[in-house]
């Protein structure tokens, strides 16, 4: 896989939910934030490689969503 199709499938999952979050929570948030402040953070997720203890839901395993992460972030289980 290309570079590029990984940089804009990461985009894509990005704006996908960035979209949802975003819009549900803006209105709430905007009135408390101070001035040129951006709140954000991300989910990390592991197949438990090395004894980690990480793990990725078995409900998220089976949906079809879980190969679109794989192949946006260039990575395989």
């Amino acid at each position: 896989m290309s570079r590029r199709l990984r940089i804009v499938g990461t985009a894509l999952a990005f704006v996908v939910v960035a979209s949802g979050v975003f819009a549900a929570t803006a209105q709430d948030t905007a009135a408390s934030m101070p001035s040129g402040i951006v709140d954000l953070h991300v989910h990390t997720a592991g197949i438990g490689a090395g004894d980690s203890g990480a793990f990725v839901n078995p409900e998220m395993r089976d949906n079809f969503r879980f190969r679109f992460y794989l192949r946006a972030f260039g990575v395989t289980e």
